[in-house]
């Protein structure tokens, strides 16, 4: 059986797949994975955080600087409009409509989804779509979807501020990387392989942290923030990928995802400031089902504006030879 080949059926399919059937075990019958040991370490929401860092380190030494200006040209923009996004629609939104928020959305919920990214579903499309030059961008998103850009948005408009060493220690491991497979070429060619490896052990762990009864008591409200988030989101991001960047506009939709470690974002948030403990509930329960939804309707989106303005991939530079052997048809 070509489970690989399987997976690929579905753009994004490497992360996905193993993501949709550890939200499925999470939710019917969680206590499979729960027996402790490396079992649970491996196989539960506790070994997410350590498999996007092992990720963020592994693609630091793919980052290489005889081509840093490229990727940090696409990167950098990209990144930019999309804290941008964040920034302004929240700090909008709690002038607007305050705290208590309206139609159900609190500020604490639409802030944590809005500026929020999935690096796991951008990589696994852009191995699909893209380039080389698309990868390192996985380490400026892991920077985007932690608690701290929220928690840094919610401070703003409160008058308050944020914790930089959060983002310094995020990116540290990608500058390790970085700097090792730049000293050693070997280690470069090593670690290559590793992307692909990690990718459905990441999704399965992120996965293994959503419950689908508990997503699906956002309701409409749900619905409605994942459709705001998607428009918004991806209109501004496709026309800033597209006219000024000149590219196709897969890896601007490609990182238009909800994170599953923004489910923890209502709770760090009301953690830093008790003003906010009344709305983690509603935070995470339309943070749960915005994941959901972007995580299925993302990657066909992305699908779909390759068939109409193309992909990135390079016939002479193809990925599988470079950085990822075998992920690219």
């Amino acid at each position: 059986m070509d489970l690989y080949a399987l997976m690929r059926k579905f753009p994004g399919g490497v992360f996905i797949i193993p993501w949709f059937i550890a939200v499925f075990i999470n939710t019917f019958c969680p206590q499979i994975m729960q027996i402790g040991g490396l079992t649970t370490a491996l196989f539960s929401s506790d070994g997410a955080l350590c498999m996007a860092s092992f990720l963020t380190f592994i693609i630091g030494t793919q980052f290489d600087l005889s081509r840093v200006r490229e990727m940090l040209k696409r990167g950098m923009v990209l990144t930019i409009t999309k804290l941008l996004i964040g920034f302004i629609s929240a700090i909008l939104f709690v002038k607007l409509f305050g705290l208590d928020g309206i139609l159900g959305i609190s500020a604490v919920a639409f802030t944590t989804v809005i500026i929020s990214c999935n690096p796991s579903v951008y990589l696994a499309l852009v191995v699909d779509f893209g380039d080389q030059d698309d990868i390192p961008l996985f380490a400026l998103l892991n920077t985007i979807c932690m608690p701290v850009f929220p928690l840094m948005v919610l401070g703003i408009s409160q008058g308050g501020g944020f914790a930089f060493m959060d983002i310094v220690n995020t990116l540290a491991p990608f500058l390790i990387g970085m700097v090792i497979g730049n000293l050693d070429h070997r280690s470069r060619d090593l670690m290559s392989h590793g992307i692909l490896i990690a990718t459905p052990l990441l999704g399965f762990c992120l996965g293994a942290g959503v419950n689908l009864f508990s997503a699906f008591k956002a309701g409409f409200s749900g619905l409605l923030l994942a459709a705001v988030f998607l428009v918004i989101n991806i209109t501004i991001m496709l026309l800033i990928d597209r006219l000024i960047l000149h590219r196709p506009g897969y890896a601007a939709i490609a990182s238009c995802s909800v994170a599953g470690i923004s489910l923890i974002a209502p709770a760090t948030i009301a953690a830093s400031n008790s003003i906010y403990l009344p709305y983690v509930e509603n935070g995470e329960v339309l943070a749960a089902m915005a994941l959901i939804i972007t995580v299925i309707v993302t990657p066909l989106l992305c699908k779909l504006s390759v068939r109409l303005f193309g992909d990135g991939r390079i016939p002479d530079q193809q990925i599988p030879d470079e950085i990822i052997k075998g992920a690219v048809d």
